[in-house]
């Protein structure tokens, strides 16, 4: 196997084993995997936004919304304006549910600023079920 291929084939195992943990609902053992993915992958771009977004996930069903909502922000900051790039739609989600985590934290101005950012860019949001969430909560 080159190394090219050696590198894909590793890229999926670590997303995979990060995945089945996180669908086992093991979401310590699954954020610790996504994070590791980080950190041992980061020349793959989309899948390093993909592991802290479900990092971002996991501290979610962990009751974690402040580090939660740090991971989104993070997301939404670096690829919340470039609409052409792959890690968009993970910048719409991370907004989505910024906002979420902040209307959890008990922070309702700063939940209606991330769901306003959100309906803001509505021209380049794919998923409607989430603009529309966004819209609902600010209307």
């Amino acid at each position: 196997m080159n190394d090219f291929a050696n590198s894909i084939y590793n890229y999926c195992l670590a997303i995979d084993d990060a995945n089945k943990k996180y669908a086992d609902k093991k979401f310590e053992a699954a954020s610790l995997a996504y994070e590791r993915f980080e950190i041992t992958h980061q020349d793959c771009a989309v899948g390093v936004v993909y592991s802290l977004f479900m990092k971002g996930m996991c501290k979610l069903q962990l009751k974690n919304r402040n580090g939660a909502a740090d991971d989104f922000q993070e997301i939404s900051d670096a690829f919340g304006g470039k609409p052409k790039s792959e890690a968009y739609k993970y910048a719409v989600l991370a907004q989505h549910h910024l906002g979420l985590a902040f209307i959890e934290l008990g922070k309702k101005k700063e939940a209606l600023d991330a769901f306003k950012k959100l309906v803001d860019k509505a021209e380049t949001v794919s998923d409607k079920s989430v603009l529309a969430e966004a819209m609902k909560a600010l209307y």
